[in-house]
């Protein structure tokens, strides 16, 4: 397997996990039902899938994530 490809795996699994940990803390912190929660994770999904999943648009959103990751508060 080519280093990019490595990298891209990476990606993936690094942001699924972010990902994970960010819906869990939506559903407690905001109330979300599952439906809400679904919906969210596909727009996330798509945001990844349309190009924030690499290069300056991936620094950006990780960024944006970063404010609402969990434990942290304004």
């Amino acid at each position: 397997m080519g280093d990019a490809e490595y990298q891209r795996q990476e990606n993936e699994r690094f942001y699924e996990d972010v990902k994970r940990q960010y819906l869990a803390d939506m559903k407690a912190r905001f109330g979300f039902t599952d439906l809400q929660a679904t919906q969210a994770e596909s727009l996330a999904n798509w945001a990844f899938d349309s190009g924030f999943g690499s290069g300056v648009s991936y620094a950006h959103h990780y960024d944006s994530l970063s404010l609402l990751r969990p434990g942290r508060r304004a």
